[in-house]
Order: structure tokens, then sequence, then C-alpha cells
């Protein structure tokens, strides 16, 4: 259940990631709003996702500092 769960939410969260970035959206703007859907997901859905979300930053901000050392 928490496996489709992730399988679901993590396109949406790179997306986001994604969408702020090109907004050049501030880091404290962009924790705000990650709190948030783990709030919501905690509270909606009962799933902690904070571990989800901090492996999914982990990945973007490597593959970002690839993309930028090419």
């Amino acid at each position: 259940m928490i496996e489709d769960y992730y399988n679901k939410i993590e396109p949406k969260i790179y997306n986001i990631l994604t969408e702020l970035e090109h907004q050049q959206v501030r880091c404290e703007e962009i924790s705000v709003i990650l709190n948030r859907l783990i709030y919501i997901s905690k509270r909606r859905y009962g799933f902690d996702i904070q571990p989800l979300i901090e492996t999914m930053i982990n990945r973007w901000i490597s593959f970002e500092e690839q993309k930028n050392s090419y």
C-alpha cells in the first residue's frame, strides 16, 4: 500500500521541484511547500513521506550537479 502511494506521488514531487527551480523559487519557500506535502500526507493518508522526500531531493540535487558539470 505504501509503495503504491510512493509510486504515485514520486513523479508529482519531481515535477514540483523542477517547476519551482524554473520559477527560481527560494529554498525557504520550497521547504515550506514540501513540509505542507509531508503534513497533508500524514494527516490525510496516514503515510510519512518525509524519508521519500529527502531521498528524492538528494537524487534531484545529484542529477542537477551532474547535469551542470557537463
